[in-house]
């Protein structure tokens, strides 16, 4: 999604305050930090979440802070950073001074919005731009693959799933979304993803999918998932660094756990 729809979406309410050349970047992830100096610790690319908590650090001027901290957020060429705190009151000037002149978008996030509802309302729109464009690559392929008779049965559920409904059948979940994309398509995205795991756990008498559902389901903490599955936060890592070297993905990015998600809830 891009930065811009942050803005203009009414339910989230974020104001853009600096960087408006920046607002029609794409970004797929979000990282929430309150380090001083977070550079080490962002990708590149994603949205920077953060409730200010490095202002309180008494060691130099807010200026100062406020430069170091956007300057992390410059040099790993981040979409955008929102901030937000318990209060609507206006963000720094210094804050806004460094985004400024180092050409990072600020975004001021509502007191009454918080970070974890703001990352779910993104996740929601990622999982739909991502399920439609993985539908049309996934039709494609299976147009190459199937027979006359499936391909034309496929395009006729295609036909019927992207009429324009009245606004009240809009999907409002990304469960929604899945149940709109043709039963062909979702089992072919589905296997993609998974496959590599079900084909692991059956060889191995493994459990890999049931960890990678699960640590979705803890919100990707390691210390709630070790706990609900008994096993050491070592031997969960062993198993999340073996999901990720199977499938050539990576559970620390947003996108990939939302490729996950989709894939764990197609039947």
């Amino acid at each position: 999604m891009r930065v811009r729809e942050l803005v203009d979406a009414p339910g989230p309410g974020l104001r853009l305050l600096a960087g408006p050349a920046g607002a029609d970047r794409g970004f797929e992830a979000v990282t929430v930090t309150d380090l001083p100096d977070p550079g080490r610790y962002l990708r590149g690319g994603e949205l920077v979440l953060s409730g200010l908590m490095w202002l309180a650090d008494p060691r130099g001027s807010v200026a100062a802070r406020c430069e170091k901290f956007v300057g992390a957020v410059a040099r790993r060429d981040c979409a955008a950073l929102a901030a937000g705190d318990t209060t609507d009151d206006p963000l720094p000037r210094e804050l806004v001074a460094a985004c400024a002149r180092l050409d990072v978008t600020l975004l001021q996030v509502p007191a009454r919005l918080a970070f974890a509802d703001l990352t779910d309302w993104i996740a929601q729109r990622v999982w739909a731009e991502r399920a439609m464009r993985q539908a049309g690559r996934d039709l494609v392929a299976f147009a190459a693959t199937a027979g006359p008779a499936a391909v034309h049965e496929t395009l006729t559920e295609v036909g019927l799933a992207i009429r324009v409904p009245p606004t009240d059948e809009l999907p409002r979940s990304h469960r929604d979304l899945l149940a709109g994309v043709p039963a062909a398509l979702r089992h072919a995205f589905r296997d993609q993803v998974l496959g590599p795991l079900r084909a692991y756990d059956a060889h191995h008498r493994s459990h890999l999918e049931e960890t990678l559902n699960v640590f979705l389901g803890c919100s990707a903490s390691w210390s709630r998932c070790a706990q609900e599955l008994h096993i050491h936060v070592n031997t969960l890592r062993y198993r999340i660094a073996k999901i990720n070297g199977l499938t050539g993905r990576d559970l620390s990015r947003l996108d990939d756990q939302i490729d996950f998600q989709l894939a764990l809830r197609v039947r």
